[in-house]
């Protein structure tokens, strides 16, 4: 049962973002172990990401650590812009960060977040220009 009521708490956030459910519908101590979920869920995906960037880079840059250095601050930075990219804004922006996301994967499951940050930052202006 525990189990059960921990993916709950894993699970709710995703509803409420959505819509299905209202934060009303949970008590103050059920919104208290969904956002400590999420935010452990936020932490260990940035954990992760960062050893993926120190990965990344390290192909980008073998013996070259003055290079990977540079390119892990610049990374790390983009990876900030690009996931504080609104995507709950409109249907428009999600479909960008899916695009750029797809086209700036490196297929071993790690971005190259400089150019996913680029390539929304790119889509965004060329999509108002046209008045989308």
């Amino acid at each position: 049962m525990a189990g059960m009521v921990k993916s709950v708490y894993l699970v709710a956030p995703m509803l409420l973002l959505c819509g299905a459910v209202s934060a009303a519908e949970f008590s103050k101590s059920e919104r208290a172990a969904m956002d400590r979920a999420t935010h452990a869920i936020m932490r260990d995906r940035q954990n992760n990401e960062l050893t993926d960037i120190k990965a990344f880079c390290a192909d980008q840059w073998g013996d070259d650590y003055v290079m990977r250095k540079h390119c892990i601050g610049q990374q790390r930075a983009s990876m900030l812009k690009a996931t504080s990219f609104d995507t709950t804004a409109s249907a428009r922006n999600m479909r960008i960060f899916i695009h750029c996301g797809e086209q700036w994967a490196d297929g071993k499951g790690r971005t190259d977040w400089f150019m996913m940050s680029h390539c929304i930052d790119e889509q965004v202006a060329a999509a108002e220009s046209l008045g989308e």
